[in-house]
């Protein structure tokens, strides 16, 4: 591997590590206290609102705030705020779930209400909308059920296996959904999204799917899917934004990351390295996903040439090399451009490079 001529001074933790600049909020969905279910529209007696909040990469005592707003209500002036609610991780973690609960103990005015969300002094990074209908605050008037999600879960064409981490491989993903209190008329729909991914702009989207029902349904079971759109999907960060009647209710996360290295046998005929032993007599070492995803970010970053194809079948030399590498230190933690120039360090560079059949020219 070649390295740039800016080399990048990444603190690489292999299952932690996170870098500032890569911070975001990927996604937010309204709920009511202990109840699991993800909404948009609320009776006016509800007294509080509860918006769970995913963020990736933010760094411990960084704040995440949130901003709610009475965009339209009767009587108030527009985009009228109406409180801010903050938290702050305590550690360092990839994945960060924030949980905001905003009270109102007489109830809301019905109306539009909007919630913006950023990170620190930050620009908005994304916001969230939520609707309260009016209903008799006395209570003897009919209990009105308002349309949500109950459940999703993703999986892999012919897989009956719940997974969020698939192979860029993978031919086909699903999102099953469940959906309570549906009206005849009203529409789910599914955007696929590209967070961040390998080659692709933040937050490309990808393609998009429309369901309209024609009738009543106290639970609606609707399943999304997308096909890889070329030879293998980018490695990377994604999300399906999943909307009922055009408002966003949740957006369930998943991953492209690179799964074991297949067998040597599997690679085609070329006079390189065989794959890797670690001196353990060969086989197949498990890999972890999360571990091989922080890996191929950090050398596609630091290190030139990694786009190209390697010997292995379906991986490009940096797919290959963090495959080599998780084979040969699988518990790996810590700075791996200083362990590179260590004694053993250089030693599992160069069986790598071989591997990936990437030159150090």
């Amino acid at each position: 591997m070649r390295l740039f001529a800016a080399v990048f001074a990444v603190l690489m933790c292999l299952t932690t590590a996170a870098r500032a600049d890569d911070a975001r909020i990927s996604s937010a969905a309204f709920g009511l206290p202990d109840d699991g279910t993800a909404q948009t529209v609320f009776s006016s007696r509800t007294t509080k609102i509860v918006l769970h909040v995913l963020s990736k990469n933010v760094t411990p005592q960084t704040p995440i705030s949130s901003e709610w707003f009475a965009v339209k209500v009767p009587g108030a002036p527009e985009n009228k705020k109406v409180g801010t609610l903050v938290a702050k991780p305590e550690r360092d973690e990839k994945l960060h779930r924030s949980h905001f609960t905003m009270t109102s103990d007489g109830g809301w005015p019905a109306g539009d209400y909007r919630v913006d969300l950023r990170l620190g002094d930050g620009p908005v990074l994304r916001s969230a909308a939520f609707t309260m209908v009016a209903e008799d605050k006395t209570g003897t008037g009919p209990q009105i059920k308002y349309p949500g999600l109950k459940s999703w879960s993703f999986s892999a064409e012919g897989g009956a296996k719940a997974q969020s981490v698939f192979s860029p491989d993978t031919t086909k993903i699903l999102l099953r959904v469940q959906l309570v209190n549906i009206a005849k008329g009203m529409t789910a729909s599914s955007e696929w999204i590209a967070e961040k991914a390998e080659g692709a702009p933040v937050n490309q989207s990808i393609d998009s799917a429309n369901v309209r029902f024609d009738e009543d349904r106290e639970l609606a079971d609707v399943t999304f899917s997308l096909g890889k759109k070329m030879a293998n999907w980018p490695v990377g960060d994604y999300r399906v934004e999943l909307r009922i009647n055009g408002m966003t209710v949740s957006a369930p996360n998943f991953a492209i990351a690179v799964q074991n290295t297949p067998p040597a046998t599997q690679a085609p005929a070329k006079p390189v390295a065989t794959a890797p032993s670690g001196g353990e007599g060969g086989g197949a070492a498990p890999a972890n996903a999360a571990n091989l995803l922080a890996c191929v970010k950090y050398v596609s970053k630091t290190y030139e040439g990694g786009e190209a194809p390697s010997p292995v079948a379906g991986q490009s030399k940096t797919q290959a090399w963090c495959s080599c590498f998780q084979r040969e230190k699988p518990d790996f933690a810590g700075d791996l451009g200083a362990y590179l120039e260590t004694g053993p360090g250089k030693k599992t560079d160069t069986l790598c490079n071989r591997y990936a059949d990437w030159g150090e020219d």
